[in-house]
Formats: C-alpha cells, sequence, structure tokens
C-alpha cells in the first residue's frame, strides 16, 4: 500500500507536463483576424498550422490560408489534418463544421460580441484551450491597462464627437456601422458617440439619414480609402456638393480591427482615433 502511494505521488507532478505536452501538439488552423491574434500574442503560434485569409501573421511566421472563416472548405482543412479549429461564431458554413466534426476536428467558437468583457472572456478560454493561462492573465491586464488609458484620453476632448462609421465596398449602397458593431464601440472607446447607436449591425444609408445624424466626422476602411481615395465622391456623389458633410473629417480605420467583434486590433484603432481627435 505504501509503495502503491509513493508511485502514485512520485507521477503527480508529471502528469500536468504530459497534458501541457498534449496542448502544444495540438494541430490549429485559426479562422479569424481577431482569434490569430490573440493566439499570437498568447506565444501560441507554434501550434498554428494554417489560418484564414483575414488574419495577419507576423514576419517571421508563415502559413497555409484556407480562405475566408465565413467561407470555409472541408476538404483543404483536411488536408492539413488539424486537431482544433477555432474562430469566431461568425465562421462557416455549417455544413463544412460538421464534416469537421465527424473526422475527428474539434470546433471552438469564440464569441463576436463587441464589447471589452467579451474579449477578455474570449482571451481566457483560449489560455485554457492552448495551455497559456498565465499569458492569458498578463494579456488581460494589458487590455485592462489600454482601457484605463483610453478612459483618461476622453477628458481631453472637448465635447463628445459625433461619428459614423460608413462600410463601402465599390458597386454596392454604403452603409453604416450600428451600435452592436464594433466599429460602434471603437468610437465609443475613442471618446464618440456614434449617432446610430440605435440602428443593429450595418444598414443601408443614403443622403437624408446621413445629414439627419449631424456627423462631426466619418470612418472608412483604410483598405478602400488606399484603393479609392476618391472613395465618397464615388459612393455618395451628393454629399461632395454638400456643405455641411464636403467638409467632414475622414478618419481611415483598418479593416482588421473590425472583423468578427472586439478585438486586440480594435483596442489599437481606438487609440489612434483617439490622438487624432486629441489634435489641436
Amino acid at each position: 500500500m505504501k509503495k502503491t502511494l509513493v508511485m502514485l505521488l512520485a507521477l503527480l507532478p508529471v502528469l500536468p507536463q504530459q497534458a501541457q505536452t498534449a496542448t502544444e501538439s495540438q494541430r490549429i488552423i485559426s479562422a479569424g483576424a481577431g482569434v490569430t491574434e490573440l493566439i499570437v500574442k498568447l506565444d501560441a503560434s507554434s501550434q498554428l498550422v494554417a489560418v484564414d485569409s483575414t488574419s495577419r501573421l507576423p514576419p517571421s511566421l508563415t502559413l497555409p490560408v484556407v480562405g475566408y472563416h465565413r467561407q470555409l472548405a472541408s476538404e483543404g482543412l483536411l488536408s492539413l489534418k488539424p486537431t482544433l479549429l477555432i474562430g469566431s461564431d461568425e465562421m462557416g458554413p455549417d455544413t463544412t463544421l460538421k464534416q469537421l466534426q465527424s473526422a475527428g476536428v474539434k470546433i471552438e467558437k469564440l464569441s463576436s460580441r463587441a464589447d471589452v468583457a467579451t474579449l477578455k472572456q474570449n482571451i481566457q478560454t483560449l489560455g485554457k484551450l492552448l495551455a497559456k493561462e498565465q499569458q492569458a492573465k498578463q494579456l488581460q491586464q494589458a487590455v485592462d491597462a489600454q482601457i484605463t488609458a483610453l478612459q483618461t484620453g476622453k477628458h481631453g476632448l472637448k465635447k463628445s464627437p459625433r461619428l459614423l462609421y460608413l462600410m463601402i465596398h465599390p458597386g454596392r449602397p454604403p452603409m453604416v456601422a450600428g451600435g452592436n458593431t464594433a466599429a460602434s464601440t471603437l468610437i465609443t472607446l475613442a471618446g464618440g458617440e456614434n449617432p446610430a447607436a440605435s440602428l443593429s449591425n450595418y444598414q443601408l444609408l443614403n443622403l437624408e439619414s446621413l445629414l439627419a445624424m449631424k456627423p462631426d466626422g466619418l470612418l472608412v476602411s483604410q483598405r478602400s480609402l488606399q484603393q479609392d481615395p476618391k472613395l465618397l465622391e464615388h459612393a455618395l456623389p451628393q454629399m461632395m456638393q454638400h456643405p455641411e458633410l464636403r467638409q467632414l473629417p475622414l478618419y481611415p480605420v483598418s479593416g482588421q480591427a473590425l472583423i468578427a467583434g472586439l478585438n486586440l486590433g480594435t483596442l489599437q484603432a481606438a487609440s489612434q482615433l483617439q490622438q487624432k481627435l486629441l489634435e489641436p
């Protein structure tokens, strides 16, 4: 009996190490810019075997790209022999996810709710999945510090500017970000106010509704603006002729900061926007 007890006690320190080794041997596909960003920040990029097309990796890391996170194909993913697919609750389609599960791949969906509490919960969830609990705690503390800095920065604004985020794609009518979007949260974190907060998701926008919202500035995708410097003129030609709208300041925002809920890039974009708002 004593001999058995001694053997069990001797094994105890080994068990957590074995569990960690098993976790670190995972073959993970990350489907979503924010998810990939968190995995890298948690120092778990060695577990990645592929990412989706919205993800951005450090220059030192090159991985296969499996397509857009909403349009995943099971054949391409299974060829990489993954053990775990992690993405937001926007990834899909469901048929692909079911095929992967049938093949023995674990599916983990993180919430895409656009608030800080959800971001911190996603960090904690990933910390457990990746055996990076300590790194997750440190990252949560870094998020808290960034939020505190943003709240402090708001005091430097004379008023909360009314800001709208416009989603503009060539050949499509412009849309405005409602109150439950990452764009709206970004505006609020930076110290602004979203006049479209009463709307849900993204809604079609015309000149009349734009005027009624009385914006002090407009946010657009940095990439879209780079592709077309006359983006607003082409999307809302009447706007350029209207004296109240023609002189509005334009704030480019990284599209990566607005994919599938709130992410670390959203906080960085909010900090950058706040700095621009604080400029005299």
